[in-house]
């Protein structure tokens, strides 16, 4: 999805003796709307200039992973990514490392667009608008956990519902954030196809 991004930033002249030469990058992003929750912020601290330049760029792959589960498009990730570079050298060559605290923070607002508008049902066109996969990065970090039941149950909360199967012991169990939970297997194929929860309807990031 689009985003607006923008910038700001501290130096600290006086900082404590501990923080001194300090640098940190905070990173935070909220939706035009508020139907999905986002991650915490993304920080990175460095304790002088000469780590933010020999750590920085294989930090900023995680960097670039966070922006992604915050529901960024490709495009838009690669635009905030140089932006942040750029404004962190700029920030290196203003100040005296040796002597002040650095703070750079980014924020993102992330346009989720409108839903399409249909003024007749047609059934064939809104599953076309609406059904779209599950952005990779947010599934690839949803929680799991191993499966450890001993008998069987009658618990709905036992049954993955969308092979209407009991989970076996040892079987990887996916909990969505609504709390409903899957097959690994099942739900990893249902989300190459749609965002959304197969009982609820909860939306993941596209």
């Amino acid at each position: 999805m689009e985003a607006e991004i923008s910038f700001g930033g501290e130096i600290d002249l006086k900082p404590k003796s501990q923080d001194a030469g300090s640098f940190k990058i905070c990173v935070s992003a909220r939706r035009s709307d508020t139907s999905i929750s986002l991650p915490p912020n993304f920080v990175l601290s460095y304790n002088d200039y000469e780590g933010v330049i020999s750590s920085y760029p294989n930090d900023s792959k995680k960097l670039n992973e966070w922006l992604y589960s915050a529901g960024l498009s490709e495009q838009y990730v690669d635009i905030a990514n140089s932006q942040l570079t750029e404004r962190i050298c700029k920030s290196i060559s203003m100040v005296d490392s040796s002597v002040c605290a650095t703070l750079v923070y980014m924020y993102c607002k992330v346009i989720v667009p409108p839903p399409p508008r249909i003024d007749s049902f047609d059934e064939t066109t809104n599953n076309i608008e609406l059904i779209r996969p599950a952005n990779k990065f947010v599934v690839d970090r949803l929680a799991r956990k191993v499966c450890n039941n001993k008998k069987k149950s009658n618990s709905d909360a036992s049954v993955c519902t969308i092979r209407l199967e009991e989970f076996e012991k040892g079987e990887i169990v996916v909990t969505l954030p609504c709390g409903h939970e899957f097959d690994d297997g099942c739900i990893g194929k249902w989300f190459l196809k749609d965002h959304v929860c197969p009982l609820c309807r909860f939306e993941l990031p596209c």
